[in-house]
C-alpha cells in the first residue's frame, strides 16, 4: 500500500474524531447554558408566565392579623404604662394620616395602571409624578403606617412586631415587582436611584 493510500483513511479517521470531538463540546456548551438560564430564571420573575398572584394570596392573611390581632391583644400581653398613652395617641393619629395620604394619591396617581398584582400591567405607563416623587411604592407604605397607628394605639407592646412583619412583608413584594418594572421601563433604574423605595426620603 502507497503512502497516499495509507494517507487517506487516516485523515478520514482524524476528521471523524475531531467531529465527534466538537459534538460532545458543544452538546456540553449547550446544557451549561440551559443549566445557567434556569439558575436564572429562578431568580428573576418569568415575563410572560404568571402576575405574582402568590404574593397577593400571602398579604390577605398579614393584613387581618396587622389590623385586627392589636385590638385583641390590648391590654393583655405586654402592656404599656398608663402615662404612654397620650403620647401613644398622638403618634397613632399621625402615623394614621400620612398612611390614609400615602394610600390614597398613591392610588389615585396610578389611575388606570392600577392593579393588586406585583407585575406591572401590559397597557401600563411608568408613574414617577405626584406622591411618586418620593416614594416608589407609596401604597404599600401607606398600608405599612396604617399597621403602625393600629400598633401603637393597642395597648401592649407587643403589637409593635405586626407593622415590622408588614415592612418586611411589602419590602420583599416590592423587590420582587422591581424586577418586572426594571425589564419593562427603561428609566426605572435611574427612578429607584433618585427615589425612596418605602419611607420617604429615608428608604
Amino acid at each position: 500500500m502507497t503512502a497516499a493510500a495509507r494517507f487517506v483513511p487516516e485523515s478520514t479517521s482524524c476528521v471523524r474524531l475531531y467531529s465527534r470531538v466538537s459534538f460532545t463540546v458543544s452538546a456540553t456548551a449547550s446544557r451549561a447554558e440551559i443549566i445557567a438560564g434556569r439558575q436564572k430564571d429562578a431568580s428573576e420573575p418569568n415575563m410572560n408566565q404568571g402576575k405574582g398572584a402568590l404574593w397577593v394570596l400571602l398579604q390577605i392573611p398579614l393584613l387581618l392579623l396587622a389590623f385586627a390581632l392589636p385590638s385583641l391583644m390590648s391590654g393583655r400581653v405586654l402592656p404599656w404604662p398608663d402615662d404612654t398613652h397620650p403620647w401613644r395617641q398622638t403618634v397613632s393619629a399621625l402615623a394614621a394620616v400620612v398612611g390614609l395620604l400615602l394610600l390614597t394619591f398613591g392610588a389615585w396617581g396610578l389611575g388606570r395602571n392600577l392593579t393588586p398584582f406585583p407585575r406591572p400591567r401590559a397597557d401600563g405607563a411608568l408613574v414617577t409624578t405626584g406622591v411618586y416623587r418620593i416614594v416608589r411604592h407609596p401604597i404599600y407604605s401607606g398600608i405599612i403606617f396604617l399597621a403602625l397607628a393600629s400598633a401603637v394605639r393597642a395597648h401592649t407592646a407587643l403589637a409593635l412586631l405586626l407593622p415590622v412583619m408588614v415592612f418586611l412583608f411589602f419590602d420583599a413584594k416590592a423587590r420582587f415587582e422591581e424586577k418586572w418594572l426594571v425589564r419593562r421601563f427603561m428609566d426605572y433604574p435611574d427612578y429607584q436611584v433618585r427615589t425612596a423605595k418605602l419611607i420617604p426620603w429615608l428608604y
